[in-house]
């Protein structure tokens, strides 16, 4: 199985309808979103597989995603305004949230601005509301009339998905506060202010990715990495002869998550198609030990030591960890790619293989699980 994709999460959580009700499909898959969907990188990458996905069930996630998004602006994210839209809420501030996604359901376009104004006039007079209509690709360039004006009384932004993943971007990379988000949202901004917050946009791709120049690696001290072949040797080989035996480690990215390893790390390894295969403690390489083959093409070599290596009996990457993965992008020069776990999904992956048989082997409860 290569990877967790937007359509392996619909399997888990059942087909997205306008079912109601705690144990609606619905609402077990928005759950997931916020147990797992923890960093704007991993809602970008099932955010991108919506978009290019037809059809009524791809469109509720993606809605979904988009409210989603809101967590990482600093807003308190809430799902399903009037059964239909999306809410932030934030101190003094309350957004309501459409998506046109260029389906036959979107709303008329009156429809999302009367319910904004409906909003408004039930609000407290110290709460301001607004509405943002999040337009995808899809959206724009279906043929079509123009959406009316709102009314002057009635605040509505319409914005592109593309301007909201780079502003989430820029928040989560720490160049835009919360309170920069609210005075885009709340205020005609000064020229001056808005072509600042757009040239501070040009990097988006790089902010939004764990793997650009300038990201900013979080280190729990807990790491996986997916090996890949390098050079002729398959990753099973690398792990037995180079890990295993010879207890080396060599990280071949340029990328700044390489810089933030340390001593006294740990770290586990997977093989995709097959899950986690070993695991060990990173140390500093005995000066007296034979270095890596070729060893100028690694950006850092390691030592290892508390290696453990199970090829025979893998285990199964967490969901989490998987999307966190997916989202790393491109792999290092070698087909490495390594992202930072938390020290809960490494002991879950980490355990000791059971026999079979054991009454252990039942399925935890709690989040799923699918394999790497």
């Amino acid at each position: 199985m290569k990877g967790v994709t937007l359509d392996q999460i619909l399997m888990l959580t059942g087909r997205l309808d306008e079912s109601a009700g705690f144990d609606s499909a619905r609402e077990r898959f928005r759950r997931f979103l916020l147990d797992h969907v923890r960093e704007p990188a991993m809602a970008g990458v099932l955010i991108d597989e919506c978009q290019h996905a037809p059809g009524d069930e791809h469109r509720r996630a993606l809605q979904d995603l988009v409210v989603l998004l809101g967590r990482f602006l600093g807003f308190h994210a809430r799902f399903g305004f009037a059964a239909r839209y999306g809410e932030w809420q934030s101190k003094g501030v309350h957004v309501l949230v459409d998506v046109r996604a260029g389906g036959a359901d979107d709303a008329e376009p009156t429809a999302f601005p009367a319910a904004v104004a409906a909003a408004a006039a039930a609000a407290p007079a110290a709460l301001r509301v607004i509405g943002v209509s999040v337009v995808t690709p899809l959206a724009a360039g279906r043929a079509g009339p123009e959406p009316a004006p709102p009314a002057a009384d009635t605040p509505v932004a319409v914005v592109s998905l593309s301007a909201l993943l780079s502003v989430t971007a820029l928040a989560a990379a720490g160049r835009a506060s919360h309170d920069d988000v609210v005075r885009l949202l709340t205020s005609s901004a000064p020229l001056g202010f808005v072509l600042g917050l757009l040239e501070r946009c040009a990097d988006d791709r790089a902010l939004l990715s764990s793997t650009g120049a300038h990201a900013r690696v979080e280190s729990t001290g807990f790491w996986i990495l997916r090996l890949a072949g390098v050079r002729g040797t398959s990753p099973e080989e690398f792990l037995e002869i180079v890990i295993g035996r010879r207890h080396l480690l060599g990280l071949a990215g340029d990328r700044a998550v390489n810089d933030a390893v340390q001593s006294g790390d740990r770290i586990c390894f997977s093989i995709e198609g097959k899950g986690v295969v070993g695991h060990g403690r990173v140390v500093p390489r005995d000066e007296d030990q034979p270095t890596l083959r070729d060893a100028h093409r690694f950006r850092h070599v390691w030592g290892l030591d508390d290696i453990r290596v199970y090829l025979a009996a893998p285990v199964a990457v967490d969901v989490e960890t998987e999307l966190r993965l997916r989202a790393a992008g491109d792999p290092g020069r070698d087909g490495q790619t390594m992202v930072s776990i938390s020290r809960e999904s490494f002991d879950a992956m980490t355990s000791p293989p059971r026999e079979a048989g054991d009454a252990s082997d039942a399925p935890a409860t709690g989040a799923p699980r699918l394999a790497g």
